[in-house]
């Protein structure tokens, strides 16, 4: 895995996109079964615009609260977005924190692609 994060790295910082979409294929399966937070770090890195969405959804999804030593990595307004959203989930309840009670369940993917559109799209830009 080291020998293909190098090849992200370099195929990224000189532009060599299909070898880059090879790296990133070949990456893929093993950053999935990564610490989220890893995994959201390489995606913000390298800019893969493809692990942002998942490494989001998997950081809302896993077990362990947030924890302070996620704020270094991943900066204040990632992890408090991330904890609304866990909560939010896990309470029922719309991000906006109003009763979910006349709506339909809070939908994560569509939270993620809501907090974090502009990173989002950033990304879809850039590659």
């Amino acid at each position: 895995m080291e020998d293909w994060m190098l090849v992200l790295k370099l195929t990224t910082m000189w532009r060599f996109d299909d070898l880059r979409r090879t790296a990133i294929s070949t990456l893929t399966q093993h950053v999935q079964k990564s610490d989220p937070v890893t995994w959201l770090c390489l995606a913000r890195q390298y800019n893969v615009g493809d692990w942002l969405s998942p490494s989001l959804l998997a950081l809302v999804k896993r077990e362990m609260p947030m924890q302070m030593e996620d704020v270094g990595p991943l900066g204040v307004e990632t992890v408090v977005k991330i904890a609304e959203l866990r909560e939010g989930a896990a309470r029922g309840r719309d991000y906006n924190g109003s009763y979910a009670v006349h709506t339909r369940p809070l939908s994560v993917p569509m939270e993620i692609a809501r907090l974090f559109d502009e990173e989002l799209k950033q990304a879809r830009e850039n590659y």
